[in-house]
């Protein structure tokens, strides 16, 4: 399926809320992978010490990327999120990982807030215009030295419209291998928005799983998995939201 822009932009100007990271769409295409190679050594495990955990990805010596909706708060905790709850795994395989850094502070996508064309203001997705965060780390043994974090891609996400794909996340159903999918691909762009539709698979615990373009040393990450949606057929779509134009 190839969506022009127009249509594109109604398309999510009209979906639902997005629902909760469970999606396989048509047979599930995960494949347990080992970390071995870059840049899935820069996919982990972000652990919270509250219990529960997402992904997130390496993209700067001392910082990862998640989705914001992720962040754990301290029981009965009504001020903003704490950084130091959570932990970051890098590469975790059966108990094995490359690297582990602890959480010291976030820039939150909602302090800087991305513009909402009119069209799709008020809509169910909304909310995931600003769905990332940043988050500082520290190695304090210093074990993420030795990974290359990831490089984010630089070009129009609307050239990538039905290019092949590779999600890599760690899923509430395989929580201690990373699960990666190869060629699923982009659906479209919504033009002038930094969101896009994929047909890769998600299940819970998910949620800011790095979706990559491109081979070895040319892979280049270009947002991350957020959740689903139904489109008016009943079909399901994945939510990507582009990697934020903000140096880490």
């Amino acid at each position: 399926m190839r969506l022009t822009f127009g249509f594109l932009a109604c398309l999510l100007a009209g979906l639902g809320s997005a629902i909760a990271a469970e999606g396989v769409i048509g047979r599930d295409d995960r494949v347990a992978t080992e970390p071995d190679v870059w840049p899935l050594m820069t996919v982990g495990r972000l652990v919270f010490k509250t219990g529960g955990f997402c992904t997130a990805t390496l993209v700067a010596p001392d910082a990862i990327l998640m989705a914001r909706h992720c962040i754990p708060k301290a029981k009965g905790q009504s001020g903003p999120p704490r950084a130091r709850l959570t932990l970051f795994v890098a590469g975790y395989s059966k108990g094995r990982h490359k690297g582990t850094a602890e959480g010291q502070s976030y820039v939150l996508g909602s302090d800087h807030p991305t513009a909402i064309p009119a069209t799709m203001q008020g809509g169910g997705l909304a909310s995931s215009f600003d769905d990332w965060a940043l988050v500082k780390v520290t190695s304090y043994d210093g074990s993420l030295n030795g990974i290359e974090p990831a490089v984010p891609f630089e070009g129009d996400l609307s050239d990538l419209v039905n290019k092949p794909i590779m999600l890599a996340g760690y899923h509430h159903d395989r929580p201690s291998v990373l699960s990666v999918q190869k060629n699923c691909r982009v659906l479209g762009v919504a033009p002038g928005t930094p969101l896009f539709l994929h047909d890769c698979d998600l299940k819970g615990r998910a949620s800011g799983s790095p979706i990559f373009i491109g081979d070895g040393k040319d892979t280049r990450l270009i947002g991350i998995a957020l959740a689903y949606s139904k489109l008016a057929d009943g079909s399901t779509v994945g939510i990507g939201r582009a990697v934020p134009a903000l140096n880490p």
